[in-house]
């Protein structure tokens, strides 16, 4: 019996502490079953207040640790600024100049500076350039009209009015040049020729002159030789012109006169167009490397023959280097008792001359004119800016 109750007892001893044990891990395994018991609810609603203290701690908190309770639709995340595409349809005002289309600026040019307009790397012999015949023949023969004068312009209107190709025709009087065409006295001297171009080129100094230099009749007088007197009086404003060889860049004879001469002299003396230089016709010249083409048929049957020539010449023409166009519309219709009528062949051509270039064509060089208009020569030039 003894044994009996030891055993109950010692078995009392062990199973009690078991059921408590048992217990304690029920509750454990209730809370993590989230059956939570109706003290630890109350406990749980207490922490939804909020604890000043973890408050503080949050605000005192780096950008980086704060949790972000923001949501973000991933349809309006922002991009960064610098990130976006530009839209340049519409150009910030502040950027105008970086996000619109680059233009180019106009060109702007007048009668008096067109030249300055073009690029310093232009050939000269690729350039469209209003000229004159005998530039200063401005009065006829005894009167009789339609003979000798050629030009209602002076030297400095024709200037003016964009003329750059100037055809002198030089007379020895008495140790001076003077204009003259055939032996009709123009009643104006080299020295006011250089005058007007000087004057001119002081203004415009962006623009360049080809001065083509002959001598007419026989000398009158006392006198040095042609060119001895030509280069003199070249010499006293020597920084004016450019006596090289070859066809000049525009950029290296801006303010300066470029000399093409039909005498001869000794050496290389500005752009030699005295050897070949055929009377009455079609013709090529060489000289130092580069070329002449001329149309020069002054003669003609009636003016209808000579706008043949001028327009046959035209389609002919096409930029190449060191080479110059010269196509002469000018010329004369021989009349009673064959004196010559230049009224007939400009009253034709000029007209003709009018209609092609309002055609745009694509070259036409150097167009040496009777009777130059400002219209006429402005229609030239034009044809560069195109």
């Amino acid at each position: 019996m003894k044994k009996l109750i030891l055993i109950l007892s010692f078995m009392l001893v062990i199973i009690l502490p078991l059921a408590a044990c048992s217990e304690v891990g029920n509750t454990t395994e209730a809370e993590t079953n989230g059956i939570t018991p109706i003290e630890t609810t109350e406990k749980s609603a207490d922490t939804t207040k909020t604890d000043p203290k973890v408050t503080t701690t949050m605000e005192n908190t780096t950008d980086s640790q704060k949790p972000d309770t923001t949501e973000k639709p991933e349809a309006t995340t922002k991009t960064p600024d610098t990130t976006k595409t530009p839209d340049t349809t519409k150009a910030p005002e502040t950027t105008a100049a970086v996000t619109t289309p680059v233009t180019t600026a106009p060109i702007t040019y007048t009668s008096a500076s067109w030249m300055n307009a073009l690029p310093d790397n232009t050939s000269l012999g690729s350039i469209a350039i209003p000229g004159t015949h005998d530039s200063g023949a401005t009065r006829e023969a005894y009167g009789i009209g339609g003979t000798a004068k050629c030009q209602e312009l002076t030297v400095a209107e024709q200037l003016a009015a964009g003329v750059r190709f100037f055809d002198i025709r030089l007379a020895r009087v008495n140790g001076e040049l003077h204009i003259y065409h055939g032996d009709i006295d123009q009643k104006l001297t080299f020295d006011e020729v250089l005058e007007a171009c000087y004057s001119f080129l002081d203004e415009n100094s962006g623009e360049a002159i080809i001065m083509c230099i002959k001598e007419e009749r026989g000398a009158e007088g006392t006198n040095d030789a042609f060119d001895v007197m030509v280069k003199r009086k070249i010499s006293e404003e020597g920084d004016r012109w450019f006596v090289g060889g070859g066809i000049p860049k525009l950029g290296s004879v801006r303010g300066k006169i470029v000399l093409m001469r039909r005498y001869s002299t000794s050496g290389t003396y500005g752009f030699n167009a005295s050897s070949g230089w055929s009377d009455n016709t079609t013709f090529t010249l060489s000289a130092g490397g580069a070329q002449l083409k001329c149309q020069d048929y002054y003669q003609n049957d009636s003016g209808e023959a000579k706008w043949k020539a001028v327009s046959a010449f035209f389609e002919t023409m096409k930029p190449v280097a060191n080479t110059y166009y010269l196509n002469y519309t000018s010329g004369y219709v021989p009349g009673l008792f064959s004196i010559p009528d230049i009224r007939k062949t400009r009253d034709y051509v000029n007209p003709k001359l009018a209609e092609f270039l309002a055609t745009s064509p694509d070259f036409v060089g150097v167009v040496v004119m009777d009777y130059v208009t400002e219209e006429l020569a402005s229609a030239v030039y034009e044809l560069n800016f195109d």
